[in-house]
């Protein structure tokens, strides 16, 4: 499958087990959140509040 995809495109893909995709979904979240309180001037622990 990874062949196929290098040659089609010339954009290889990785695939990942479930596991390791469960935490890139996580870290993702947590980098969009951060990103979101960074721009609106809060803190974590403001937020929670």
């Amino acid at each position: 499958m990874d062949k196929i995809n290098e040659q089609e495109e010339g954009y290889p893909l990785r695939f990942v087990n479930a596991k390791e995709s469960v935490w890139m979904i996580a870290r993702a979240y947590y980098k969009l959140l951060s990103i979101y309180l960074r721009n609106k001037g809060l803190q974590p622990e403001e937020a929670v509040k």
